[in-house]
């Protein structure tokens, strides 16, 4: 690790700092330029969960080592990292100048997926089994039906997981593999004069966890953020289930389960932000992800599970979307 970042980390001194968008976590980012140094990414995350730079220092040496573009590490202390700047060409950037664009983005995006999932996942990472993953979506019940209704309903929520969970297991895959999880169009970069899977950049990977080879594939189609064509859609899933040699009807009722746990999680996750934290902004993102909530319920083996929630939680109405936004609003 070269000792001048390590100095500029400590010192910024001669530094001109542009701070960059953030997300719904506790770090910050900036852009810094230095004369000498030229341009880098400083993440803090001071106010961020603890251990979160050092779990995103193992998955970055880990996509490194693959070959991978995540971000050099320039430099570190417990809880701030300088990073190699790959710059703006995020593909949700791009995709606002170049729409026709898109389909060939995200076929990088799910080779990039198909090359990680080659590797053995690195150690001692948690898992995201499907008990774990029928726990994780209680913010749907604790936040999002609460603010929605003003009650809460727990043997509704009991009854839901469990029918998750039992979706999950019969679709739970065999090999679990590494997850980043937060994989989309603002979390991934175009570098088009690097080669292969490396042209594909990939940012914010601290959480990773290791579960179904599906997992990111539904967090890149199935985006908070935007809207993912048709065309798109369907040529990912063609291309990603060809070149992963799974069972057709294996890998379809893997995607919706894995797709309808991420965005009921999400639903709950959203509420919660506006509802808890005055992030109030996060709530347009409900109706988009209602909608793929909505269209994974329609695989015939999960409709069970659809019965179940349209009887509990109400959809993202006006009416609803004003309650979410507290009584402060």
């Amino acid at each position: 690790m070269p000792d001048r970042f390590a100095q500029l980390l400590f010192s910024p001194s001669g530094v001109t700092v542009t701070p960059l968008a953030g997300d719904a976590s506790g770090r910050r980012y900036a852009r810094w330029r230095h004369p000498a140094f030229g341009s880098m990414i400083h993440m803090d995350a001071r106010n961020d969960r603890p251990d979160g730079v050092a779990d995103f220092i193992k998955i970055d040496i880990h996509l490194r080592s693959l070959g991978l573009s995540a971000p050099v590490i320039l430099a570190q202390s417990e809880d701030e990292l300088l990073l190699e700047d790959l710059g703006d060409d995020l593909f949700a950037n791009i995709l606002l100048r170049k729409p026709t664009m898109e389909t060939d983005l995200y076929i990088g995006a799910a080779n990039l997926l198909l090359e990680i999932q080659k590797a053995p996942a690195p150690k001692n990472l948690p898992t995201l089994d499907p008990a774990t993953m029928a726990k994780a979506i209680s913010p749907a019940f604790e936040a999002y039906l609460l603010g929605a209704t003003g009650k809460e309903n727990p043997s509704a929520q009991s009854a839901i997981s469990l029918e998750l969970e039992r979706v999950l297991v019969k679709s739970n895959s065999k090999e679990p593999k590494l997850l980043l999880r937060d994989f989309h169009a603002e979390n991934l970069l175009w570098l088009p004069d690097r080669f292969g899977v490396a042209r594909v950049g990939v940012l914010d990977f601290q959480d990773a966890h290791v579960g179904h080879s599906c997992y990111d594939l539904a967090s890149l189609l199935e985006d908070a953020r935007r809207d993912v064509s048709e065309t798109t859609r369907k040529f990912v899933l063609d291309h990603f289930l060809d070149h992963s040699k799974l069972d057709p009807g294996i890998f379809l009722e893997g995607f919706c389960a894995q797709a309808a746990q991420r965005n009921l999680r999400i639903v709950g996750v959203l509420a919660h932000l506006s509802l808890n934290k005055g992030k109030r902004r996060y709530l347009e993102f409900l109706p988009r992800v209602w909608g793929h909530l909505m269209r994974d319920l329609e695989h015939p083996n999960l409709t069970n599970l659809k019965a179940i929630l349209m009887e509990t939680l109400p959809p993202p109405s006006p009416e609803v979307l004003c309650r979410l936004e507290g009584p402060d609003a």
